[in-house]
């Protein structure tokens, strides 16, 4: 039996809430709420029976289908956090949703249609007896490819991207290749997911072509090194000690003797090299340097194909050289791509083509998954996405690719996709993040992948005692930036890039604009300024309520905060309550900062030529103060408590590699004074301004913990300001008076995962 007829009703509510069964949609007061498709799943199955238990094991067979992998038990505690997060709920002190020990969940509030109290439904005997499926408007949705939603890499990859450092795909070909193309595609459905580590610290992956071995890069309290894991013994060596650089890539070379890994240099974290090393340790042997991207071998071993940003202009080239590095020439050229972005390349079994997914920039921002032809370069779009395309894996039919899709979640999950791009399908659905690069073996029967998922709650402390922290948030949902204000509450970024509001206590979480994919907030005073205040990450103004392009300012600020919904980056201006959104720029814009007198605001423009440019708050056209120096700009810009200088670090190219932070005049963009910076200062990309503004702060992570350090702007060493021994940090803030301090803490949980017995 359905779990509601024609007949039934279709609106239930309860206390300030409507939700509507039919079309998935959520009010409070009559205004819509943002809820991720499977809470809102939690919460329909939770309000057909209120009163009653729901079972654990009825929800999963509600939210995932059977042949779905999926680590259950975190994906059900998330979805149940975030639903209660969006309904202000607490399972300590519960209004709506009840946990029933170990066994499930009830809905304790009365619901009613219309004002009728719903009682317990005959018609409710389906899909948790076991006899029946739920309908298709509450099965998990899939992500229709082409939906119209960009979202933006520079944004979400900052905080995470130490977790995004994932694996390369071996690339091989043998006498087998012709039963591969007649046997078929892996039946996905009849696999079964394995995980590998238990340390939540690995980040990069590839499995050897027979299956016998696994190569991984971990982090540690020493740094990240490289592990080799005998998949039949479970025996593990490490291979390269553990060091404060970074793996982006690994490669089984087709003999399974050689492990080719590229790895950032210490000196400056945006320049990249090849190095190949034997299986069982030994001396690295460098092959190649200035390389984006991991390797993948042609058929018969004897070349590698990667990718390496260019410009200016823009863009990405496509590189074949022989397996000892030497014959390393340019195959194709693709410009109007961000040459930041680099899953890498994948060699088709075949011989015939060379895919790779790429980051488009300009009207049609998104990402894309181009074939190119290695023998004339020529290059033909197989299709186009909004959200972030991983690195593509071969499959044995020649015609079809694994490769990992970001969906309408910002979760990353599994598909095939054919090579003419018409057919694809979704093959993970889980509430866990599956990394940008995938690895099989020869027969690709086994797939290795790193699976990971972050953990982040705000915390505070106090600048006479920063060893004292005090955590705010526990709601499960990742927080991963916040920006104080002035009235005591505090604007936070959720894993999602969603903007959520709270009190300084967390208490009162609720949704706050209807903008989605947001950077962390710019809070901005209006034209009539009469005092500064700083904030740290943001230069925070405030003024008494006034009047802005005749409307009225509850509190006198403004709000100005990125979006991604549609297109290239939208720099917008909303009030103070989220509402009334302004588009001020658009374009490929980063990392925006108000003037001190909240009259304008900064932000890059990210050209061919990098460029600060600033926009009167209440609208108008943009102009140029200046340009960035050297190669690109590496982390957040923020201008000082006083409103004269702009800072960001960037990476110098000449005459020496460097990681640098530049001091510019925000008048003019002059450079007035440059300071070398440590090369990991890109991981994070998060630099601001100490509270009196004699001094630059960024994030820094050695091993596994990350703590703040500063800068004097007249010049002298870097000084360590937090001495924290454990835990990572993705976001910090100063307090409008500059006394607390808001950090988004917690850690990057990454683990490698084998899907087996694919046949």
């Amino acid at each position: 039996m359905a779990l509601w007829t024609q007949s039934s009703p279709r609106i239930l509510r309860f206390a300030a809430f409507e939700v509507d069964l039919w079309t998935r949609e959520i009010r409070k007061h009559g205004r819509k709420l943002k809820l991720q498709s499977q809470p809102l799943k939690v919460l329909a199955m939770l309000l057909v029976q209120p009163s009653e238990l729901v079972t654990r094991e009825q929800l999963r067979e509600g939210l995932w289908p059977d042949d779905t992998f999926v680590d259950f038990e975190h994906g059900l505690n998330t979805a149940v956090n975030r639903l209660r997060a969006a309904l202000n709920d607490s399972a300590q002190n519960p209004r709506f949703i009840e946990t029933v020990g170990s066994r499930g969940y009830r809905f304790i509030a009365p619901v009613t249609n219309n004002t009728k109290t719903v009682a317990q439904r005959s018609v409710y005997k389906g899909p948790f007896d076991g006899k029946e499926k739920l309908p298709s408007s509450l099965r998990p949705m899939e992500m229709p490819i082409g939906q119209p939603q960009v979202r933006n890499i520079v944004n979400k990859r900052n905080v995470l991207v130490a977790a995004l450092i994932l694996v390369a795909l071996a690339g091989s070909y043998g006498i087998q290749r012709w039963r591969f193309h007649n046997r078929g595609l892996p039946d996905f459905a009849v696999g079964r997911l394995t995980k590998l580590t238990n340390s939540g610290g690995a980040e990069d992956v590839a499995i050897s072509p027979d299956g016998s071995y696994v190569v991984y890069s971990q982090r540690d309290h020493e740094g990240v090194g490289l592990w080799l894991h005998h998949i039949e013994t479970g025996s593990e060596t490490q291979i390269l000690p553990s060091e404060d650089t970074d793996f982006r890539g690994l490669t089984f070379s087709p003999d399974g003797n050689s492990v080719y890994f590229v790895r950032n240099r210490k000196e400056i974290g945006g320049f990249k090299d090849l190095y190949a090393i034997p299986v069982l340790g030994g001396h690295a042997r460098l092959l190649t340097k200035d390389i984006d991207s991991p390797v993948s071998f042609s058929p018969d071993g004897r070349r590698f194909v990667y990718a390496q940003g260019v410009g200016p202009p823009d863009g990405n080239s496509v590189h074949i050289a022989n397996a000892d590095g030497t014959g390393d020439h340019v195959l194709a050229t693709v410009i109007g791509t961000s040459p930041y972005f680099h899953p890498g390349p994948a060699w088709s079994p075949d011989g015939q083509s060379i895919v790779v997914s790429l980051m488009l920039r300009g009207e049609r921002a998104g990402y894309v998954l181009d074939s190119v032809s290695p023998t004339d370069g020529a290059v033909r779009e197989v299709m186009w996405y909004p959200g972030v395309i991983g690195r593509p894996l071969w499959l044995p039919d020649d015609r079809t690719v694994l490769i990992e899709l970001d969906d309408s979640t910002g979760r990353g999950q599994l598909w095939t996709v054919s090579l003419t791009g018409a057919d694809q399908k979704r093959i993970t659905n889980d509430l866990s993040n599956w990394g940008i690069r995938v690895d099989a073996t020869r027969d690709a029967r086994t797939v290795s992948a790193i699976q990971w998922a972050v953990e982040a709650d705000l915390w505070s402390t106090s600048i006479t005692n920063l060893a004292n922290i005090r955590q705010i948030t526990r709601n499960g949902m990742p927080m991963v930036a916040a920006v104080p204000r002035r009235d005591g509450k505090i604007l936070a970024v959720s894993g999602n890039d969603e903007l959520w509001i709270m009190t300084q206590d967390g208490a009162g979480l609720a949704p706050f604009s209807a903008l989605h994919d947001v950077a962390p907030p710019v809070v901005c005073g209006d034209s009539v300024v009469t005092g500064t205040y700083w904030s740290g990450a943001f230069a925070t103004q405030h003024a008494a309520p006034d009047t802005f392009k005749g409307t009225k300012l509850a509190s006198g600020r403004l709000i100005v905060q990125r979006s991604y919904e549609s297109g290239p980056v939208t720099l917008m201006r909303v009030d103070s309550d989220g509402l009334n959104p302004t588009k001020l720029a658009e374009g490929v814009l980063y990392s925006p900062t108000c003037s001190a007198n909240g009259k304008f605001v900064y932000y890059v423009r990210m050209l061919p030529t990098q460029r600060i440019f600033r926009v009167p708050i209440q609208g108008g056209l943009s102009e140029i103060v200046g340009d960035i120096p050297g190669q690109s700009i590496k982390g957040t810009m923020r201008i000082s408590p006083d409103g004269r200088l702009l800072a960001f670090p960037y990476d110098q190219d000449r005459p020496t590699a460097l990681s640098k932070i530049a001091i510019v005049s925000a008048e003019n963009g002059q450079i007035l004074n440059t300071f070398e910076a440590p090369g990991g200062i890109y991981l994070e990309s998060c630099l601001r301004w100490s509270p009196n503004g004699k001094r630059v702060q960024y994030l820094l992570t050695k091993g596994d913990v990350t703590n703040i350090w500063e800068q004097p702007i007249q010049g002298g060493p870097p000084h360590q300001l937090t001495k924290y021994t454990s835990g990572r940090i993705f976001d910090f803030n100063w307090t409008a008076d500059g006394k607390q301090l808001v950090l988004s803490r917690g850690k990057v949980t990454s683990d490698v995962v084998l899907l087996r017995n694919l046949h």
